[in-house]
Parts: C-alpha cells; structure tokens; sequence
C-alpha cells in the first residue's frame, strides 16, 4: 500500500461516515417535517464541499513521500468535514432541532475546511493551481465568518445559496475553463 492510499483509505471513512450522517439525518428531518431550508442549502453546500475534496484528492496520487504534516492537515479537513455534518444535524432529543445553536460551530469548522484545503494545496505546490484557486477559497471563510456574526436569516440563506453556487460554478466550470 502506497502513502497515498494510505491517506486516502483514512481520509475516505471519515468523508463516508460524514456524508452518511448528513443523508440519514436529512431524510428522518424532512420525515419528521423539521427540516428547515437553511439547513438544506448548507447541507447542499457540505455535500458539495466534500464531495470537490475527495474527487480532489486524487490530484495527490502521484505525491510518491508524504510527510506527517500533509498527512495531518488531510485528516484535519476530514475531521472538520466530518464535524460539520454533525454541526448541521447534532444528535438531540426528538423534538427538537437545534441547528441553530450549532449554526456557529459548523460555520467556524467549515472556515477551517477552507483554510486547510488551501494549506493542503500550498503543501503540494499547487496553490496557484489554477491560478484563480486562491480567489476561490478565500471566499469561503469570509462569508461563513460574516455569517456566524450576522445573525440575520436572510443574510445566513444567500450566504449558503451563494457559495453552493459557487461551489457548483467551480467543480463544474470554473477549474477546467481557468485551469
């Protein structure tokens, strides 16, 4: 088994074990009809998120060394990935939903995502690629920090509409047409 796989085996798990808690919860609140639509644009963009940065892992695959600090900072951002989908469906009693008090955690835990996918790209060289990424990045804990200190509810749903756009914008466009 390479380093590589090694990382990626690891860094899997805990991107499956997020997204499989982010879909469960997801289906029993809209059962439940407690599912409110803040949560589900900023599931929308959890989803998005994770699933950019597992596809983007395999940019790695042909990194032959790694070294403990690029292995820590993947499974920091797995960690992070993993919190924040426990951030937006914490596990309470039945009835209630209290993604509003853990609206800050999973903020500040997708600011750190964000900072640590741009760490992981300046450990690997690739920062710079493509050369717009860091535009890209920056926007995400600017916004999600704007957002844990405006409370407003309008503010929190363009918030999470606009960077699940822009999410969607870059995986589906904006890499290959800047790359």
């Amino acid at each position: 088994m390479t380093q590589f796989e090694f990382a990626s085996v690891f860094a899997s798990i805990l991107y499956g074990l997020g997204i499989a808690h982010l879909f469960t919860n997801a289906i029993q609140q809209l059962y439940r009809k407690r599912l409110e639509f803040l949560q589900i644009a900023y599931a929308a963009l959890t989803f998005q998120v994770m699933l950019v940065s597992w596809w983007g892992l395999f940019i790695f695959s042909d990194v032959e060394t790694w070294t403990f600090e690029q292995f820590f900072v993947l499974v920091a951002q797995s960690v992070a990935f993993f919190g924040m989908c426990v951030a937006l469906f914490p596990p309470v009693d039945d009835a209630v939903n209290t993604f509003e008090s853990h609206r800050r955690p999973f903020l500040l835990l997708l600011s750190l995502s964000a900072v640590l996918d741009a760490v992981q790209a300046a450990q690997f060289g690739k920062l710079f690629s493509p050369f717009l990424y860091p535009l890209f990045i920056v926007q995400l804990p600017a916004l999600a920090l704007l957002a844990m200190w405006i409370r407003s509810h309008r503010f929190q749903i363009v918030v999470a509409v606009y960077l699940s756009l822009a999410v969607a914008f870059w995986a589906f466009l904006g890499r290959h047409v800047v790359g």
